[in-house]
């Protein structure tokens, strides 16, 4: 398909991403998120659909949709091939890991792979703009709600932390309106 077709496909999808976050929900957002990752290809602007999908860190339950939704994050990285912008990369690696599962017990956090992963978020923090911070903020609400208290701790530190890059920052131009 051409890219005026995809972009139009894309804006078909990105509503069904708003139902409401149960079970079936996050079944149909996986299956939506994987469509519009094979979208995000050939659209022209992939970038502009971040935030729609920066949200659905907040949301979203379940260990599949929560994965399919980090390849959509590692798409966009692949798409923008870096150059704008050039955090996206470290922004998607971040969430990948902030979202890893154990490789030796079945359905179990891997809590060492996330507690490090916020570890390294400070160091990036730097190179955000309030786009790319807000799919850390979701995650970081996410984490706030589980029972680990390493993993607590990581994420209300992380938000905290983007709190106060956010106040740091000059207003954006319209964002008063």
């Amino acid at each position: 398909t051409d890219a005026g077709q995809a972009q139009q496909l894309v804006e078909l999808f990105l509503p069904y991403l708003r139902v409401k976050s149960t079970a079936r929900g996050d079944r149909l957002k996986e299956h939506v998120i994987k469509l519009l990752r094979g979208l995000l290809r050939r659209v022209e602007r992939p970038l502009q659909h971040v935030r729609a999908l920066a949200v659905q860190f907040g949301t979203l339950r379940t260990r599949e949709a929560r994965s399919e939704l980090c390849m959509a994050w590692q798409t966009l990285a692949e798409v923008s091939g870096g150059s704008e912008p050039p955090a996206l990369g470290a922004v998607a690696s971040a969430l990948t890991e902030l979202n890893a599962y154990s490789e030796t017990q079945l359905d179990e956090l891997d809590y060492d792979r996330r507690v490090d992963a916020y570890n390294t978020l400070p160091a990036v923090l730097d190179q955000l703009d309030a786009t790319l911070a807000l799919p850390l903020l979701c995650q970081s609400i996410h984490d706030v709600e589980l029972d680990d208290i390493a993993l607590k701790h990581s994420a209300s530190h992380t938000i905290t932390l983007l709190v106060k890059h956010a106040a740091a920052q000059p207003e954006e131009k319209g964002a008063a309106q």
